[in-house]
This record gives C-alpha cells, structure tokens and sequence, in this order.
C-alpha cells in the first residue's frame, strides 16, 4: 500500500512539474494611455490578451500610473493619476478578478489629503493598503496614507522638504521584515535637494536615513522604489554616478549606502536605468536600463549582491523586440521573468516579453494603441487561479489550512485523506518549506509553525492520495 502511495506521489509531482514549467497564472497589467478612452487594465492568459476595463469614465479614474496588487481577498487594487469623482487628482481602486471596477477613494489634494498618486499600493501586515502620493497634503509636496479594504483614507505624512525631509515622494513604499515602511523621494533632503531615502513606522512617525548627492559620486535622484534583499540590505537605483548615467547602490535599514555599480553606457553596459530591482530565486538582482546597450534601446541586466553586473540582453526595438523599458521586471511562478517595453514592436508602442534566466527572450504581446500603450508599471501574474494549474488541483474541496491571516502558526485539517508532506511557496513560486508527516499525523491534523518567517502571502501545497490541494495564506506579525 504505501509503495503504491508513493508511485502516486511521484506521478502527480511529475505532473505537477510538467504543467508548472509550461504555464503560469494570468498575467495582469495598467497601461496610462490608449484603448477606449485613457489607459486599461489588462490580462494575458494562455496567449490570450484581453482589456478588462478602459479608465477614464466620467467619476471613474484616468491614466493609471503604477501597477496592481492581489490582496489577501483576492481582488486586485491599484491607482490612477488622474479622474475621479468630483476631482481630477486620482483615485484608489478595486478591481476584481471578472473587471469589475470600484471607486474606493478619490484624492480632493491640499490640505487634508493627498493628490497625483504615482506609484503602487502595498498590502502591509496590518491588512490595510499603504501608498504615496506626489503632491497635496499640508505643503502641496506630497504625501504617505493609509487606506482600509473599505476606502477610508488616512493621511499619516506630509512631505515639507528641507534638511530632515524629502519632497514629492515616488515608486512603491515597501514593508521590510522590521515591520516599518520604506520609501524614496526624489527632491529634498537639504544639500543639493536630490531626494531622500526614509523609514515610516504603521502610525506615520518618518525618519530621514540618506541624503542623495550629499555623498560623491551618488549625487543623483533616486529611481524606482528599493527592494530588500535576502541579505536584509536594501537595494534600489538612482541618476547620477561617476558617469553621471545612473548607478545601483545598497543601503543598510539605517542608512549606510554603498555604490555597487556605476552604469556607463559603453558597449556591453546600460545606461539610466529605469524601475526597480528584484531578488530572484538564484539569488541575484535583475532590472533594466532605458538606454544603453549595443543598439541604445535598453537593457535588461544581472547584478549579484556585490555588485557585479552581467549584461543579460540588449533590446534593439525592432518589430520582434522591445525598446525603453520604464518598469520593472517581475519573476513568475515558472521561475522566467516577465516585463513590458514603451517601444519596439510592431506597432513601435511596446511589447510584453519573457525572459529567462539563460537570456532567451520571447515577445508575446505588441502594444498597438488600441489595446493600451505607454508603460510606467509592472506585471502581476495571479495566483489565485485555478484555470492556470492541472485538473488535479483543488478536486479536494474539504481539506482547510487556518487561521487566515496568522500570526505564523497553521493548522491543516486534512479530514481523512492521506499526504505524506506540506510544501509552502514564497510569492514567487520558490519552495521554502516542506514538512514531513509522521504516520499519525497523515489523515489528520497537522500543525505549520511558520512563525519564523517574515510577514506577507504564501501558498501552501498538500498532496493527497485524492489529489492536490493549494491555498493561500497570510503572516500579519
């Protein structure tokens, strides 16, 4: 009997890594322009691209400029720039995964709100929504807010500029695992008002930690949001540099940075580069340049954590290649990377690529106009999708893994069908814990300490002699 178990096992493993190598969730995405009226939000599925909603109806937002984000309730929220009810200053909204779109909340600017958002929402530990937007708040200089799942906004800062504090914050803020937030601007700071680099607690209290171009040779704006690393560090890109054509630098929680890379734009090298880093599974960091490379269209790029950089792929804007990508990179669960250019392809408007690791890339999407163009944001491959795994996940409806959101502690009732282990998977798809069952605990409950991991949306895999079961789960520390 068990040698027959395990011959099943290893059938649907096989199965599972057969269809995980060839498909991925539905990829979704905002353009700032084009379709119907002023920018869409999109999704490419098994080849298929299709425009979920066209932004710019009257009371409803115009000209997303960021991404989205899957929440823990499985909707998608995001930006606009722009439209609104009753004002023309952005709003935030909910999208779900038919398109439907709501209205959640429409910035009204100075004094007692923000306006302009620019960047994307983070879901923090807390469940609420965290972001930033470019002007309004008490000096018209931007602001740092919080908003629940229902749309009430909170403004907890408002940038005012000068030695201990930036002005018109950009990119993404990110939770790192002390639990604060982390952010750049790209003015103030005192000195040459390069921007800053700056810490914010869940209640708003802002700590400024680097001054750019208070240190030679950064002495440049800072671009894109930071990411941390597995290291801890904080890593992010900024202009400037010893070639005045950007640089990737890192940067302790307290403030300590060091250059890694000046970029120089000579064969071989990108120049100005363009959104954020990412970690990927083998470790490095990944991003893109604008320009640069051999046909000075942009590039894509690998740099390890101490700052050695691998020209991965030059784009050349021809009609089966992109060219001037301004965002970033994201890793799906396939392990390949996935992005979007404002330029190249056979419409000249853009293309949504992927790329692996060894550096094939493959065009699977032209911007034409008509289906979106102009490109500030990122993909967002949904996981939440069952259409994209093989027909033996989920046939085991009644197994449950709860409390959802915890605190790290799990309990996977498995109601009498047999495993023989629990997989859990990062955002990413990369696996970091796999537990081994004892005999008494195969058809029965089954405790998941998690508790030393840090906060945020993990998938956990149960296979069973009935089939496959995924479900998401959620550390709020």
């Amino acid at each position: 009997m068990k040698k027959s178990l395990l011959i099943l096992v290893s059938l649907v493993l096989s199965s599972l890594l057969t269809t995980s190598a060839q498909t991925i969730g539905d990829l979704w995405g905002l353009t700032y322009a084009g379709g119907a009226l002023q920018g869409v939000a999109f999704k490419y599925s098994h080849s298929t691209y299709t425009i979920m909603h066209d932004f710019g109806a009257i009371n409803d937002g115009s000209e997303p400029k960021a991404s989205l984000i899957e929440a823990s309730d499985s909707n998608l929220y995001g930006m606009t720039e722009y439209g609104g009810i009753s004002s023309n200053l952005g709003t935030i909204f909910k999208c779900t995964p038919s398109g439907i779109v709501t209205v959640l909340h429409t910035f009204t600017g100075t004094p007692s709100d923000g306006s302009y958002p620019n960047g994307n929402l983070i879901q923090a530990n807390d469940g609420n929504f965290y972001g930033m937007t470019q002007y309004g708040g008490d000096s018209n200089e931007g602001t740092i807010f919080k908003c629940t799942p229902t749309g009430i906004v909170t403004v907890l800062h408002s940038f005012i500029g000068g030695n201990g504090d930036g002005l018109y914050p950009l990119g993404d803020l990110i939770q790192a695992n002390d639990g604060n937030l982390y952010g750049m601007t790209e003015s103030g700071g005192g000195g040459t008002n390069a921007g800053i680099i700056f810490k914010c607690t869940l209640s708003g209290t802002v700590t400024m930690l680097f001054s750019f171009g208070s240190v030679t040779p950064v002495s440049g704006y800072p671009i894109g949001s930071l990411v941390q690393a597995n290291d801890g560090n904080l890593y992010g890109m900024a202009g400037g540099g010893a070639s005045t054509k950007g640089i990737i630098f890192k940067s302790t929680p307290s403030g300590t940075l060091t250059v890694l890379h000046n970029f120089t734009g000579a064969s071989g090298d990108g120049s100005y580069p363009s959104g954020n880093l990412i970690q990927a599974n083998d470790g490095n960091l990944y991003g893109m340049t604008g320009n640069g490379g051999d046909s000075n269209a942009g590039t894509i790029f690998k740099c390890t954590l101490a700052g050695t950089v691998t020209l991965l792929h030059s784009f050349t804007g021809d009609s089966a290649d992109g060219a001037h990508p301004s965002a970033s990179l994201i890793q799906a669960s396939d392990s390949n990377l996935y992005g979007m250019t404002n330029a190249g392809g056979t419409s000249n408007k853009g293309i949504i690529f992927k790329f692996t690791l060894s550096g094939v890339i493959t065009d699977l999407e032209n911007f034409n106009g008509t289906n979106g163009f102009l490109i500030h944001g990122n993909l967002l491959e949904y996981k939440t999708n069952p259409t994209s795994t093989n027909q033996l996940r989920n046939n085991v409806t009644d197994i449950s893994v709860y409390p959802i959101p915890s605190k790290g502690h799990f309990i996977a009732d498995l109601k009498g069908y047999r495993s023989e282990s629990i997989t859990v998977y990062d955002e990413v798809g990369k696996a970091i814990l796999k537990q081994s069952l004892k005999n008494e605990d195969r058809e029965n409950i089954v405790n998941v300490d998690m508790s030393n991991y840090t906060a945020g949306i993990y998938f956990v895999q149960i296979i069973t002699n009935q089939g496959v079961i995924d479900r998401k789960i959620i550390i709020q520390k």
